[in-house]
């Protein structure tokens, strides 16, 4: 039985696509790292001591936050708003 040469290069794509559990983590500690070094010092301004649990999660919470506006994540808003609403500039 012969298989068809699209159907080999689709599967070969496809796992070329496949990451292990160790490069997901890698790329979890950039991603991490570079939203230390956008959101971290606003989380310093806004009163949070550098590497303490509570400036940990500001740092994520703008993350979302970033997340919400930017790309429209979670159907309403934050504060309860539609897509593309902000309720503050």
């Amino acid at each position: 039985m012969r298989i068809p040469w699209i159907t080999m290069i689709a599967a070969a794509v496809a796992m070329a696509g496949c990451a292990t559990t160790a490069e997901q983590a890698a790329r979890m500690e950039r991603d991490m790292e570079s939203y230390i070094q956008i959101y971290g010092p606003a989380c310093q301004k806004l009163g949070y001591q550098q590497d303490t649990d509570p400036w940990r999660n500001c740092v994520l919470r703008l993350v979302m936050y970033d997340g919400y506006w930017r790309y429209g994540y979670g159907g309403y808003g934050y504060y309860g708003g539609y897509y593309g609403y902000r309720p503050y500039p």
